[in-house]
């Protein structure tokens, strides 16, 4: 999902925030909300049950989400309910290039996948990861598998 809006004359500054667990819908209504635009990459996945299964949409990317606009308005993406932090490299939120989020976003769409979902994480050795260390993980991960 992306909303907002960005003019045609700036290249948007892309950040990412940490969300509290299967938070990741929510928080992206409310920050689209606020005026920020924000991608949230999903793919396809099936739950089965014994009894019925259910097909959903997961988020690429676990407990994370991408946004555009002013970082000096992170005051209102902190105080967001589900928000638990933006990424950061040292005390500076780290700064997604717009080249990588294009890249991502080419690809999830390619592969037919639109949209935002709730996520939930099952390993508990990434819950005790800090978000900076896993976000890399994953872009790490994804790069080598998509190029």
């Amino acid at each position: 999902m992306e909303t907002g809006s960005t003019t045609l004359e700036q290249t948007p500054r892309w950040f990412a925030v940490h969300t509290r667990h299967q938070h990741e819908q929510s928080v992206a209504r409310a920050l689209s909300s606020k005026g920020f635009s924000v991608f949230l990459p999903t793919y396809d996945a099936v739950h089965r049950w014994t009894d019925r299964k259910k097909y959903v949409k997961l988020p690429l990317f676990p407990g994370y989400l991408f946004f555009a606009n002013e970082i000096g308005r992170q005051i209102h993406v902190l105080s967001t309910p589900g928000v638990n932090a933006i990424i950061k490299t040292g005390n500076v939120p780290a700064e997604i290039s717009n080249d990588e989020i294009i890249a991502i976003r080419r690809m999830v769409e390619a592969a037919g996948y639109r949209g935002i979902q709730e996520v939930e994480i099952f390993s508990d050795h990434w819950w005790s990861r800090p978000g900076d260390e896993v976000l890399s993980t994953a872009v790490a991960r994804f790069k080598s598998v998509c190029g």
